[in-house]
């Protein structure tokens, strides 16, 4: 090289070391001595992106370019990082940029992945769209957090496609926060773009879903394949939501998983609910707590069918039942006159009732059985008595 053109790249060089100094002062005094950094930060697409920022801005920036030349003296990920840096404005630029050096630690690769999906146009369409709302969202932050930890554009880009489709911005917050979550959650990026078609077939309703508890149990049980629109959703919620005791929806039962559900609590507990929020309610409780409503929802049937069934009886049987009832509680020395009450009674109460309630008396109460049957023998005796004497 001559003199005369080294004399001028030394001078160009001396220029760019001094611009860069302007904004990171002593702290890269070594860095800016390189020739060879100095040649990668004398790139005129990268100084004239750190121009239009305010000082702040600049310097912040420029710190975390210095960082990168550190580490890696390659020209393609200042101008990868610089590029995502500059879709932004003021702030959220150097948000941008803090959120790359997070990536600085990683591979190459990885920084020009991560600064590749920053300064992807619908990156920066979802960010500028909520930006007014500032600490509110911290969407800059959360967006790029979930880029450096996938550092997957598919996933990242239909995260921000379902997050575009909220103009509430609670429900803004929530999907944000969700994403924000999962990403976190599950290392491999393929679990979380499971999750962002799962919001895309089932739209709001995701929202009515524990995102920090259900989420993984849904991706983890594979049970988003049978996720198709609402209606499914709520099926796999009933199931994981009752302990996982109602059972597993499947491709083939999720069109009718009402009836399966309803079904299965009729075989096990002898209840009879219909309706998924009611069948939501009742798996809140415990088995022994099932068993007992089961218990008493039975009582309240046989109970409508005793008085719809003695109201059949003529008056004169009807003041009679209290007779009946005693006798086929307790039992009588006539065989005849026992047989005789426990028809009518069963017949009322119906047979498996009216056996507990013998069993009940004969295993708990029964000095009183036979109190009652004495009673019942001594008057029926003295009403012989009298009528034999008259």
């Amino acid at each position: 090289m001559q003199a005369e053109q080294l004399s001028q790249l030394n001078s160009e060089l001396f220029e760019v070391g001094k611009f860069w100094r302007g904004l990171v002062g002593s702290r890269f005094h070594h860095l800016l001595e390189n020739e060879k950094v100095l040649k990668i930060l004398a790139n005129q697409e990268i100084i004239k992106k750190l121009k239009k920022y305010d000082m702040p801005t600049a310097s912040s920036i420029a710190y975390r370019l210095c960082e990168a030349a550190e580490k890696f003296m390659d020209e393609e990920v200042l101008l990868a990082m610089s590029r995502a840096i500059g879709k932004y404005e003021g702030e959220t630029a150097g948000i941008i940029a803090s959120a790359l050096e997070l990536v600085l630690p990683s591979t190459k690769e990885n920084v020009i992945r991560v600064s590749k999906i920053l300064a992807h146009e619908e990156v920066a369409e979802t960010i500028r769209k909520y930006e007014r709302y500032g600490d509110m969202l911290s969407l800059p932050q959360r967006l790029s957090f979930i880029a450096c930890e996938l550092k997957d554009e598919e996933s990242v880009i239909r995260i921000c496609r379902i997050i575009r489709g909220y103009e509430d911005i609670k429900d803004v917050k929530k999907i944000i926060s969700c994403f924000t979550w999962i990403s976190q959650c599950f290392t491999d990026p393929r679990n979380v773009l499971r999750v962002a078609k799962m919001c895309e077939r089932v739209g709001r309703s995701i929202l009515t879903i524990d995102y920090k508890k259900e989420l993984p149990e849904i991706i983890n049980n594979n049970l988003d394949w049978v996720i198709t629109d609402e209606k499914s959703l709520e099926a796999v919620l009933s199931y994981l939501r009752s302990g996982k005791r109602l059972p597993m929806p499947t491709r083939s039962n999720i069109e009718n998983y009402e009836k399966e559900a309803s079904e299965y609590l009729k075989r096990k507990y002898r209840i009879i609910v219909r309706g998924l929020d009611e069948i939501n309610k009742l798996m809140m409780l415990t088995d022994e707590e099932i068993r007992e409503i089961a218990a008493y929802a039975h009582m309240g049937r046989e109970y409508k069918r005793a008085i719809k069934n003695a109201k059949r009886y003529p008056l004169s049987l009807r003041d009679d039942l209290l007779k009946y009832a005693v006798v086929a509680l307790v039992g009588s020395e006539n065989e005849k006159e026992e047989q005789e009450a426990y028809d009518v009674i069963s017949s009322i109460l119906g047979k498996e009732t009216l056996n507990a309630a013998r069993d009940t008396i004969d295993k708990n109460y029964v000095y009183v059985k036979y109190y009652i049957r004495d009673g019942i023998i001594l008057k029926s005796r003295e009403t012989g008595d009298e009528k034999k004497g008259n």
